[in-house]
C-alpha cells in the first residue's frame, strides 16, 4: 500500500520521557507507556483536526490558502496515523509517529496519497503542515517535549 509520509512526531529527548516529567515510583515500562500514549493523542488530534479542515464540501471549489474541499471524500479518507497502538512504539528511545496520506481507504483509482501533496505544494491549498501549525497555540504540555519534522514534503 503506497503510503506518502508528510509530518513525523518524535520525542526531543533521548529518553522516551523528560526527566522532569517522570513520577516518583514510575517504572521504565511505565514511563514509556506513558510517553507513547502522549504520541498517539497528538497524532490523534492533528489527524482529526486535519479530517474535519478537509470537511468542507464541494461545490464551490477551494482557492490557493484554503483546505481542499471534498468531492469524492477520497482524500480525506485517506489520511493515516501509523502507529495507532502503543504496542507498536518503539521504546529504544526512538518513538515517532507519521502522518500523511495513503490509499488504505480510497476509492477506486483514487490516489490520495500523491494528490494531496500535489494540492499543497503545486495549487497553494493547505495540507496536514498547515493544520498543525495552526493548532501550536492550543497545545497542552505533553506537547512541548515533542518536535515536528516534516518528511518526503512531495
Amino acid at each position: 500500500m503506497p503510503r506518502y509520509h508528510v509530518l513525523e512526531i518524535k520525542f526531543k529527548t533521548k529518553t522516551l520521557l523528560p526527566c522532569k516529567e517522570k513520577r516518583v515510583g514510575m517504572t521504565d515500562d511505565e514511563a514509556a507507556d506513558r510517553s507513547a500514549r502522549e504520541l498517539i493523542a497528538i497524532g490523534k488530534a492533528i489527524r482529526d483536526q486535519h479530517k474535519r479542515n478537509l470537511g468542507r464540501q464541494y461545490p464551490p471549489a477551494s482557492r490557493p490558502g484554503q483546505y481542499p474541499a471534498r468531492r469524492t471524500g477520497s482524500l480525506k479518507n485517506g489520511i493515516f496515523f501509523d502507529p495507532e497502538k502503543l504496542s507498536r512504539i518503539s521504546r529504544n528511545g526512538n518513538a515517532r509517529i507519521t502522518i500523511g496520506y495513503s490509499n488504505k481507504n480510497a476509492k477506486p483509482q483514487k490516489n490520495p496519497y500523491w494528490y494531496g501533496p500535489h494540492l499543497v505544494n503545486n495549487r497553494g491549498r493547505k495540507g496536514i503542515v498547515d493544520t498543525m501549525a495552526e493548532n501550536m497555540g492550543l497545545l497542552n504540555q505533553s506537547w512541548k517535549p515533542v518536535e515536528f519534522r516534516v518528511i518526503n514534503p512531495g
